[in-house]
C-alpha cells in the first residue's frame, strides 16, 4: 500500500496538468502512419493524358499550305504553346526536322506567333496595331493584326534567307487573316 500512495501524487499531477492544458487523448484513434495492407494493394491512379502538342494557332494553316513553303514538315512539339485566346498569345512552329528539333542547323521552319498587346509578351514596336489592315513585311516574313491580336508568320532556320521561301510565307497572310 505504501508504494501506491507514493506514486499517487505523480498520477494526480499528470492528470491535472493534462486537463488544464487541454491535451486530452483524442476521442477517436489516430490512423497508423505506416502503410497498411489496404494501402499497399490499392490500384495506382491512372496516368494523365499527355498534353496536346498542337494548339488552335496551328489550325490556322493546313499541312498542304506548310508543305508548299518548306516541304515535308513536323510539328515542333516542344516549341508550341498558348493559343488564340490565351492572355499572352502563343506560337506554332512547323519544322523539316523529323524529331521536331528547331535548333537543327539544316532544318527550316515556318513559325506563326500571336501576341496580345499590353500583356507580358507584347508585340514588337514595328508591328501593326490591333484592328489595323496593314501588313508589315520583315526580312523573313510578315506581321499583321486582327481586332485584338498581332501575328507574325515567318521563315526561320535554314530557309530564313531564301527569297522564294520568304515570299511563300508572306503569301500565307491573306489565308491566315481569312481564318481569324
Amino acid at each position: 500500500m505504501q508504494s501506491v500512495v507514493r506514486y499517487l501524487p505523480v498520477v494526480v499531477i499528470i492528470a491535472a496538468a493534462t486537463a488544464l492544458s487541454g491535451c486530452a487523448a483524442p476521442a477517436e484513434p489516430t490512423p497508423p502512419t505506416e502503410p497498411t495492407l489496404e494501402a499497399e494493394v490499392s490500384p495506382e491512379p491512372a496516368a494523365e493524358e499527355p498534353a496536346p502538342v498542337a494548339n488552335d494557332i496551328c489550325d490556322l494553316l493546313t499541312d498542304d499550305e506548310i508543305n508548299s513553303v518548306i516541304g515535308t514538315h513536323y510539328l515542333a512539339e516542344s516549341a508550341n504553346f498558348g493559343g488564340l485566346d490565351d492572355e499572352i498569345g502563343g506560337q506554332c512552329i512547323w519544322t523539316t526536322n523529323p524529331e521536331g528539333d528547331i535548333f537543327d542547323f539544316d532544318a527550316s521552319q515556318v513559325e506563326l506567333v500571336v501576341w496580345v498587346p499590353g500583356s507580358v509578351n507584347p508585340p514588337p514596336a514595328d508591328a501593326p496595331l490591333p484592328g489595323s489592315p496593314d501588313v508589315v513585311t520583315s526580312s523573313n516574313g510578315a506581321m499583321f493584326a486582327s481586332a485584338d491580336r498581332v501575328f507574325w508568320v515567318r521563315a526561320t532556320g535554314d530557309a530564313s534567307s531564301d527569297p522564294a521561301v520568304i515570299s511563300a510565307v508572306q503569301a500565307l497572310v491573306p489565308t491566315i487573316v481569312g481564318r481569324l
